[in-house]
C-alpha cells in the first residue's frame, strides 16, 4: 500500500486518523502503521474500507495509475 497516496488523501480531504479510524473501523494504530510505512502487506479488508471511503480504486490506493 502506497503510504504516500493516503497520506495526501487525508491531507486532501482533511481528515485525521481518528476520524478515519471512526469511519471506517480500521483501528487507528493501523492507520499510523500504514501512514509510516511500518505495515507492508496490510489486511485486504482494511485496505477496500479505506478505498471505499476515499471513493478511489484498490489500485488507486496501492501505487497504481488508475
Amino acid at each position: 500500500m502506497s503510504n504516500k497516496i493516503l497520506h495526501h488523501l487525508m491531507l486532501d480531504t482533511r481528515i485525521s486518523q481518528t476520524d478515519l479510524s471512526k469511519a471506517t473501523g480500521v483501528p487507528q494504530p493501523t492507520i499510523s502503521r500504514m501512514l509510516r510505512g511500518d505495515t507492508k502487506s496490510p489486511k485486504v479488508s482494511s485496505i477496500k474500507k479505506i478505498a471505499a471511503h476515499f471513493d478511489v480504486t484498490l489500485d488507486h490506493l496501492l501505487g497504481g495509475v488508475s
